[in-house]
C-alpha cells in the first residue's frame, strides 16, 4: 500500500488556498484575508514572505489596516529592521492610522522572538513612553528568558516591570518559575516565590525538581 503523502507545512498551505482564491474568486479576497495570509507568514517566522506579500497586497490596491501594519511592523522586528519599522510607523501617521496597542505588541514580540533583547526591551519602553503599554507586552522578554533559560534575566523583568508601571502577573511568575525548572536551578525557586508575595500576590505554584 502507497504511503500517504506528508500534509504540507501551514504555511505553504495557506499560500495555496490563498493563491486559489486569488485566481478563481478574486472580488471576496479581502483586506482580512490578506491580513490572515500575513498573519501566518509571521507566525511562522517567514518575515521575508511577509513583507514580499504586503508589497503585493500594495501593487493590487488593496490598502492596507491598522492590523496589516501591525503584521508588518512584526515582520521587520523580526529581521532587527528598526530603519523599516520607523518608516513603517511614519507611514501610519501620515494616513492617519492609530498606532495600536497591537502595533507595540507585535513589534516586541518580533524583536524577541528574533533574538534581538535590547530592541525588545527599547520598544517596550517606547510603549511605556507612548502610554501604550500594558503588561501583557513583556510576556515575550520573559519567555525568550526562558528560551535562553536565562532564570536571572526571568527575575530582573519581574522586579523591573513595577517601575515600568506594568504588573506582574501570575503567568508571567509562572514562566519565570518554568524558566527555573527547565535550567535545572531549584535554588531559584525560594526567591521566585518571595518575590511573588513581595508584590502582593498569594502564589499558588508548586514546583518539584
Amino acid at each position: 500500500m502507497q504511503a500517504a503523502a506528508a500534509a504540507p507545512p501551514p504555511a505553504a498551505r495557506a499560500l495555496e488556498l490563498f493563491a486559489d482564491m486569488e485566481a478563481h474568486h478574486p472580488d471576496l479576497v479581502s483586506v482580512h484575508m490578506w491580513n490572515r495570509l500575513l498573519s501566518v507568514l509571521v507566525i511562522t517566522n517567514q518575515p521575508q514572505a511577509a513583507a514580499a506579500k504586503a508589497a503585493a497586497m500594495a501593487e493590487r490596491g488593496v490598502p492596507y489596516d491598522a492590523v496589516t501594519y501591525s503584521l508588518l511592523l512584526g515582520a521587520h522586528a523580526l529581521l532587527a529592521d528598526h530603519t523599516k519599522i520607523d518608516m513603517l510607523m511614519s507611514e501610519m501617521r501620515e494616513a492617519g492610522v492609530e498606532v495600536t496597542l497591537q502595533c507595540h505588541q507585535e513589534i516586541i514580540r518580533g524583536y524577541a522572538i528574533g533574538g534581538h533583547v535590547q530592541l525588545a526591551e527599547e520598544a517596550l519602553q517606547a510603549a511605556v513612553t507612548s502610554g501604550h503599554a500594558q503588561s501583557f507586552l513583556a510576556m515575550p522578554l520573559i519567555k525568550g528568558c526562558r528560551r535562553a533559560q536565562d532564570v536571572a534575566g526571568a527575575r530582573r523583568w519581574l522586579e523591573r516591570l513595577p517601575s515600568l508601571g506594568l504588573a506582574t502577573t501570575p503567568r508571567m511568575l509562572l514562566v519565570a518559575m518554568e524558566t527555573a525548572h527547565e535550567a535545572g536551578d531549584a535554588d531559584a525557586v525560594p526567591s521566585l516565590l518571595s518575590l511573588s508575595l513581595g508584590i502582593g500576590r498569594k502564589s499558588t505554584f508548586s514546583i518539584s525538581f
